[in-house]
């Protein structure tokens, strides 16, 4: 039972791109994603304008995000310093319809740090820092390449073209980085047909797992929240038997050499988010995740180019809701290989002002 004297936020979501889901967000913190299935949600969010709703601060009875966003003052905050990086981000993510209640439409946070063998972390130097300009698919020229080589192909047997068959999280990736806390460790089981996957494959290092973003031909994830604030990811508190690599137990993830424990990388890679460098470019990376470079032409000029399936106007052609062949392919991808978060901004985001 969900008091209505305990709400603060309702807000519109998306299941599977479908208009037909509602989060509840409690003033104790705690949110409840409820989907309609074939019932459009926002008639019944605007029936909340009926109750008594003094205590509920924000009620999207819109489906358009972007629109919903334009009026809050989030972005003006961010600009003005009211607000931190960390906020900011997880305001997009929260009003763009990404949230913690589904693996198919987790937050999405960016890979900062591109240096993880010094010994000291140095944040006033900018080849500490990944570019925020490009997607992680894009970082590395030789994969990029080979990636645009495979979407010349699938335009030769008539598919739209793209670069990137995975999302920049989805939930594997979301699974594989929470592997070690409850409830993530059983749906990862579950996933894996009831036993942990291949030891080579599992989240082991911090720096290992950047590489495999900046080089396998197949993962172009950036991360998740809790690396800016929770320590009981990195490490094996509930003891599970996770398997061995190179005859060792799996137990706790290791960390770059600037970090001698969960608490430090936390704490290092937060005040990272929050850095001179990331706060002068990381407009830069919200244009590619929420803004103009997330789609059409110039998503293809940023090298930004999806699996068509992936966005949330997939459902504009009749024929993907009416060919149940196709429709059930297309919600095989969106639950399981990600979607594309839907667009805030279609104007380039404004620089965040220097610090005075």
């Amino acid at each position: 039972i969900i008091l209505l004297k305990e709400i603060s936020m309702i807000l519109f979501r998306t299941h599977l791109n479908h208009p037909t889901a509602i989060e509840f967000f409690l003033s104790n913190g705690f949110s409840y994603l409820i989907n309609f299935f074939e019932v459009k949600s926002i008639p019944i969010i605007r029936s909340f304008s009926y109750l008594n709703q003094s205590r509920i601060h924000f009620t999207q009875n819109t489906d358009n995000f972007g629109l919903f966003f334009k009026n809050l003052p989030y972005t003006q905050d961010w600009i003005n310093r009211k607000i931190s990086n960390f906020e900011y981000l997880m305001k997009l993510n929260v009003f763009s319809g990404r949230t913690f209640n589904d693996p198919s439409q987790y937050p999405i946070m960016p890979w900062i740090i591109k240096d993880y063998e010094s010994k000291v972390l140095d944040l006033t130097n900018p080849e500490t820092f990944r570019d925020l300009s490009k997607p992680v698919g894009a970082l590395n020229e030789g994969r990029l390449f080979d990636l645009k080589a495979k979407m010349g192909s699938l335009s030769e047997i008539g598919i739209k073209p793209y670069l990137y068959s995975s999302g920049a999280i989805n939930p594997l990736s979301t699974y594989l980085f929470m592997l070690r806390v409850e409830p993530f460790t059983t749906l990862h089981i579950d996933l894996q047909s009831g036993r942990f996957d291949h030891a080579a494959r599992l989240f082991n290092s911090i720096p290992i797992a950047f590489k495999l973003a900046m080089r396998n031909p197949n993962d172009y994830r950036e991360i998740i929240p809790e690396f800016f604030y929770l320590t009981e990811f990195l490490e094996n508190k509930n003891h599970f038997d996770i398997g061995t690599f190179n005859g060792k137990d799996i137990n706790s993830v290791e960390l770059p050499n600037w970090a001698s424990n969960p608490f430090e990388f936390v704490y290092l890679h937060r005040k990272a988010l929050e850095s001179d460098y990331v706060s002068d470019n990381l407009n830069k990376w919200i244009d590619l995740i929420w803004g103009e470079k997330q789609r059409g032409q110039k998503a293809v000029n940023a090298d930004n180019t999806y699996m068509p399936y992936m966005y949330d106007d997939i459902w504009d052609d009749e024929n993907n809701l009416q060919d149940l062949a196709q429709r059930a392919q297309i919600e095989s991808v969106l639950t399981h290989v990600g979607q594309i978060p839907h667009q805030l901004f279609q104007k380039p985001h404004p620089q965040r002002n220097p610090v005075q």
